[in-house]
């Protein structure tokens, strides 16, 4: 699902900074929750860091993020 709801995101990126790919673009994903959107963009080149006030969050999200080589 959040690659439905993030696939329009990314693209958004891409036009806002004119590029036609998110490598080498460092994102802040604020409010990240479990990650998912981080691990989108990540996966689409960009370095990302998240940041959540749950630290249990945090911790579902850095594993989320290892095992999709994050």
């Amino acid at each position: 699902m959040i690659e439905q709801r993030g696939q329009p995101l990314a693209r958004l990126l891409c036009e806002t900074l004119g590029r036609g790919e998110l490598s080498g673009v460092r994102v802040l994903d604020f409010g990240c929750g479990y990650g998912a959107l981080s691990v989108l963009l990540a996966m689409q080149g960009a370095s990302v860091v998240g940041v959540d006030a749950e630290s249990e969050r945090l911790e579902i999200g850095r594993r989320i993020a290892a095992e999709h080589g994050g």
